[in-house]
């Protein structure tokens, strides 16, 4: 789900599947799959590993996929396999508080995503602030094309994924020197790796078993430096069921925008 290089995630596929295949899982792909249709592919009974979205996982996903867990993150936000989101604004706004932005025009990622649309509900009921809040709010269907609206002045607020963040820093610093943090959202269960629901009790075991593993060979210690991975916890559905029931508790106190 992360703005990864190609040649990263190609690697670090590589080293996953020798893990995936040294724990007993048969059938496993040759080739990582970078699907153009996400729900569908999560969606698909012979899925074996993917990474998904927290919201969906225990949303429009509940009962179609198993939650393994979540991988932690190097990054400004994060705590172990836990994440935040940064809300952002433009440098060169002179507004200081949450507050100051009443009114104005909120960017989201996209409606279903707990980083770029439900973390920041969750922020404005937990600071009780007025509503309706923003006097508008677009929709971008990304981190990357939020963080481009609102440097171009097109938005004047928005939530990113504070790992999608730093790495899009990385990628596009023209567009992050524009922009500053004025806020992060609560602490929430990171991006969960799932397989499909039918899967067995055995293979969710080896699949937890082979991410472990992975994190301990020291071959690829350097990959995952590069991609700021430095560990992971095994995650079932119950450790998200906070975001759903954040998510309905929102909806009724803000309505749908």
């Amino acid at each position: 789900m992360y703005p990864y290089a190609q040649h990263h995630q190609q690697a670090l596929w590589c080293a996953l599947r020798e893990q995936l295949l040294l724990a007993g899982l048969g059938d496993v792909p040759n080739e990582l799959t970078q699907p153009s249709d996400y729900l569908h592919h999560w969606q698909d009974p012979r899925l074996l590993l993917s990474q998904t979205c927290g919201f969906p996982a225990v949303s429009l996903l509940a009962g179609h996929v198993r939650i393994l867990g979540a991988f932690h993150y190097d990054a400004p936000g994060c705590d172990g396999y836990r994440y935040s989101s940064q809300i952002l604004i433009r440098r060169d706004d002179p507004r200081q508080r949450l507050e100051d932005f009443q009114n104005s025009i909120a960017v989201c990622s996209e409606r279903h995503s707990q980083s770029g649309y439900h973390a920041l509900r969750s922020h404005l009921v937990t600071n009780t602030l007025p509503q309706p809040f923003f006097r508008a709010v677009s929709f971008s269907c990304g981190h990357r094309h939020s963080a481009r609206q609102l440097a171009e002045g097109k938005a004047d607020i928005a939530a990113l994924d504070s790992v999608s963040a730093w790495l899009l820093a990385q990628e596009e610093p023209e567009v992050f020197a524009r922009l500053r943090p004025l806020a992060q959202t609560a602490h929430t269960p990171g991006l969960p790796l799932i397989t499909h629901s039918t899967a067995s009790e055995d293979t969710v075991a080896r699949l937890r078993a082979a991410l472990i593993t992975l994190l301990d060979n020291a071959s690829v210690a350097g990959l995952l430096a590069d991609m700021r991975i430095t560990g992971f916890t095994a995650l079932n559905a119950a450790d998200y069921q906070a975001l759903r029931r954040d998510a309905e508790r929102n909806a009724a106190l803000l309505g749908c925008w």
